[in-house]
């Protein structure tokens, strides 16, 4: 028999409770304090990465439009903080260890993925196991919908143009190739280390660009360093894969920055949560 390849947690007791009770509890009063309105069946959803001490509301506010929906994979795009890199990494492991239970990989999208562009969307697992931003979504996913969801865990290494269009039409092959329910989930934090009014001046005009699903001007600004996502391939991405399914809409659930909860306003994190519906 081989032996089960997990990928270990690396921020339990850091940006979440390390103890199952505690963090259980924790997500669950914050999905029934935070919830948000619902207007339909979420394509995709934008959550932060951020430490579940300051963004636990937007966490909750995006994984509140997903209860009592039914998916068979969860694809979760994130960026990397610890190095960049040329590529799109996949996950070799089994499945990813989180506190309130492991998370197992949809094997056979990973292949779809990997087989429609192997030059450029390969398995990747020492990106992974030092990246955060993914390990952070399980126990909201855990909660909202089960343990018995698959997930597909991406790392986008640069979010230029040739990635976002290449993982846009990977995503949608995989989509049509076969007969499963997916929910994308874009994970990035918004402006990082800017006094709290900057923040909130410069995270309203990415908010606005948004609401146009315009990806290419989005992409456009991020280059140009006018608005900060630190996970902007994936916002990018969505953006891309609204237009391509064809979804007209982006519904904006909550912003806030870490100095609203902190009241510390000299150096702030902006959160996002939002739903595109199918």
């Amino acid at each position: 028999m081989s032996m089960l390849l997990k990928r270990p947690n690396i921020v339990e007791g850091l940006f979440y409770f390390e103890e199952k009770d505690k963090l259980s509890t924790y997500v669950k009063t914050s999905l029934n304090a935070y919830s948000t309105a619902k207007e339909g069946r979420p394509f995709g959803i934008i959550t932060p990465f951020g430490s579940y001490l300051y963004a636990a509301k937007a966490f909750a506010a995006s994984y509140s439009q997903v209860i009592d929906e039914e998916y068979d994979s969860v694809i979760i795009i994130a960026p990397i903080h610890k190095m960049s890199f040329y590529g799109i990494a996949l996950s070799e492991s089994d499945c990813f260890s989180s506190p309130l239970g492991d998370l197992y990989i949809d094997k056979e999208a990973n292949q779809i993925l990997h087989n429609f562009n192997s030059e450029f969307i390969y398995p990747g697992e020492k990106y992974h196991l030092t990246e955060h931003s993914i390990e952070v979504q399980l126990p909201f996913i855990s909660t909202a919908l089960s343990n018995d969801v698959k997930i597909v865990p991406i790392i986008i290494g640069e979010s230029n143009t040739k990635f976002t269009i290449l993982l846009t039409r990977a995503i949608k092959h995989l989509m049509e190739k076969t007969n499963k329910k997916y929910l994308v989930i874009v994970t990035t934090n918004l402006s990082h280390e800017v006094k709290h009014d900057k923040a909130v001046e410069v995270d309203h005009t990415l908010i606005e660009i948004l609401k146009t699903l315009n990806a290419d001007y989005l992409a456009e600004q991020l280059a140009l360093n006018q608005i900060t996502a630190y996970g902007g391939g994936g916002l990018i991405t969505l953006l891309r894969l609204a237009n391509t399914f064809g979804l007209d809409a982006i519904n904006i659930l909550k912003y806030f920055t870490s100095g609203d909860i902190s009241n510390d306003k000299l150096k702030v994190e902006g959160y996002l949560s939002a739903v595109i519906y199918q």
